[in-house]
């Protein structure tokens, strides 16, 4: 029985790692995501594929939460000569 694929892409391009960045020559005939990263033995993804383009959009979430948050309040914790702790939240981060 053939293997049913829903996304064909062609013979050239590569197949990229995105998390390592290792990126190497498609072969034609076989799916990026049978192959495995020589760097780090992942699967990986064909370029500007459906699946990549989903990592990249995932990433730039992250990116986006991720510079949000570096916005909140910070706190500060502050040894006493006691051995408490006292704890201000009201600094802003620079």
């Amino acid at each position: 029985m053939a293997v049913k694929r829903r996304y064909e892409m062609g013979a050239g391009g590569f197949c990229i790692r995105p998390k390592c960045g290792e990126k190497v020559g498609h072969r034609s005939g076989i799916p990026c995501q049978e192959e495995r990263c020589p760097s780090c033995g992942a699967k990986m993804l064909r370029e500007d594929s459906h699946h990549h383009r989903l990592f990249k959009e995932k990433q730039a979430k992250k990116r986006q939460k991720s510079s949000e948050s570096s916005e909140a309040v910070c706190g500060f914790v502050f040894h006493t000569k006691s051995g408490n702790l006292n704890v201000n939240s009201t600094h802003m981060c620079d």
